[in-house]
């Protein structure tokens, strides 16, 4: 897993069209699904991932399309906590690595909250 595939990580390249991603640092082994519900969130969520969805579903093999359409909604969910988790800590500690002010740490931790209602995970105030 890359673990943090933002926008910001993917290079095209216009003369070959080779898309490339960078800042491996902190991967993992685990799941695809992790950073697939990762990229889902930075697009804006379900609806507006639905063409990245389906260009990358149609490069699954046959037999692992059905594992991913039903463990999605649980990386879903799982993204969002982690989401949360990772803002708590940085508002917690004033962590501005990679920022320029704690509003950032604060829109995190909202875009959270938001995924964690939208799949129901936790109570709309």
């Amino acid at each position: 897993m890359h673990v943090d595939p933002t926008p910001e990580a993917f290079f095209h390249d216009h003369r070959t069209g080779t898309v490339g991603l960078i800042d491996w640092t902190g991967s993992e082994r685990g799941p695809a699904l992790f950073d697939l519900a990762s990229v889902e969130m930075y697009l804006g969520g379900f609806d507006a991932a639905q063409t990245f969805w389906s260009a990358y579903l149609d490069r699954v093999p046959a037999d692992r399309r059905e594992e991913f359409q039903t463990h999605r909604p649980a990386f879903r969910r799982f993204r969002g906590a982690i989401q949360a988790m990772v803002f708590s800590i940085r508002l917690a500690t004033s962590d501005l690595t990679g920022i320029d002010d704690e509003a950032e740490n604060w829109k995190g931790l909202n875009d959270a909250r938001r995924m964690l209602v939208h799949h129901g995970v936790i109570a709309a105030e």
